[in-house]
């Protein structure tokens, strides 16, 4: 991926120079540089990375971060003065730190408003194992985890294209598997050709859902083809995209798609570190008359606690309330979990970034 850089202002005179270490925490270069942590990983993330506080970046992504405070920044090996058997031992201390376990996939499903990704999700949500154990009552969050075959799987359930574009363009992507749904009896429409490029411009891998396969007039092959005209091939054609035949509302098909997410998911060998303090999205945020703001948090990395300090953007609050897509209060919610939160004050946007701050100090910072 490539990454974007920062912007730079051009008004304000030269600081520096400074020396930066070959790795260094981003709670560390905040205190270098001046800034608050806040502002440090709203750099990173124009630079298409997601860190936290605590998390360690190398001396290449410091320094243009460096940059984009209008730093001078002294080359490595004027700034250090240790053993390349030193830097070596580091380079591998920090990814042994970074390395974490496996994680549940987060998938978006997106697709043309009339072909059925409401009725797909519904289909998924009923197949749960978990909810078929807790009597399938499920609670509305924007996103909710089933399990299937022992493997956990997380569904941003908000509406998909508001949701993913808002994330996109806060350069928070979230989602690691686009379910594109298309209808067999309809094929490609506009929105279609939308979402499609909305994950090839978040280089998220898709697995096709052709859907109302049990309708007269649905031809999958034509859907194929159309697909192939955006250079989406799928495995029967010589491409690498998985296509899978669905009838959302018959559940038909539906094993097999969790099969194919479960494959893409291993395929990934997707990872987090849930010893570190937690950092999320915002999916979803609205006040309720009775509770007041209320949050839904997808967890990106670490773990967030009951009581944690949070901090928003420019507000912060302490964790009171966290609540699962069942509507059970939980004490911890780790990568990939989406938990409804409550303590934030405020209605927060779409794509914000939701951290897990050590003390007051930083807060005020």
């Amino acid at each position: 991926m490539t990454t974007k850089e920062p912007e730079q202002s051009n008004q304000e005179e030269k600081k520096g120079p400074i020396a930066l270490p070959l790795v260094l925490s981003v709670g560390e270069l905040s205190e270098i540089l001046d800034e608050s942590p806040i502002e440090i990983i709203k750099s990173l993330i124009k630079l298409g990375i997601m860190a936290t506080v605590n998390e360690e970046i190398d001396f290449a992504i410091a320094a243009r971060v460096a940059q984009s405070f209008n730093y001078q920044v002294l080359k490595p090996k004027e700034s250090v003065d240790n053993s390349s058997a030193l830097n070596v031992g580091s380079e591998i201390d920090t990814h042994e730190k970074n390395k974490g376990e496996t994680r549940a996939p987060v998938i978006t499903v997106l697709g043309h408003v009339d072909h059925g990704k409401t009725t797909l999700l519904d289909a998924i949500r009923q197949s749960n194992e978990v909810s078929k154990e807790q009597g399938g009552i499920t609670q509305k969050i924007g996103a909710y985890q089933i399990k299937h075959n022992k493997s956990t799987m997380t569904f941003i359930d908000t509406p998909g294209h508001e949701a993913f574009s808002s994330m996109r363009i806060s350069g928070t992507s979230v989602t690691d598997i686009v379910v594109l749904v298309v209808a067999a009896d309809d094929g490609l429409m506009p929105q279609t050709i939308e979402s499609i490029n909305h994950a090839k411009n978040a280089s998220v891998p898709m697995i096709i859902a052709v859907n109302k396969i049990d309708l007269d007039g649905a031809n999958i092959d034509k859907i194929k083809a159309q697909l192939a005209e955006h250079e989406v091939i799928v495995e029967d054609l010589g491409g690498e995209v998985i296509c899978v035949p669905v009838s959302a509302l018959n559940k038909k098909g539906i094993d097999e798609l969790l099969e194919s997410i479960n494959l893409l998911s291993e395929i990934n060998e997707l990872e987090a570190n849930s010893n570190l303090p937690g950092m999320g999205v915002v999916i979803e945020s609205y006040s309720d008359p009775q509770k007041g703001p209320m949050s839904t948090v997808l967890v990106k990395s670490g773990s967030f606690f009951l009581g944690d300090l949070l901090v928003v953007g420019t507000i912060s609050g302490k964790i009171r309330q966290m609540i699962d897509g069942f509507g059970e209060k939980i004490d911890v919610a780790k990568p990939s979990t989406p938990t409804l939160i409550m303590g934030l004050p405020g209605i927060n946007k779409v794509g914000d970034i939701v951290e897990v701050v050590n003390n007051e100090k930083k807060v005020r910072k």
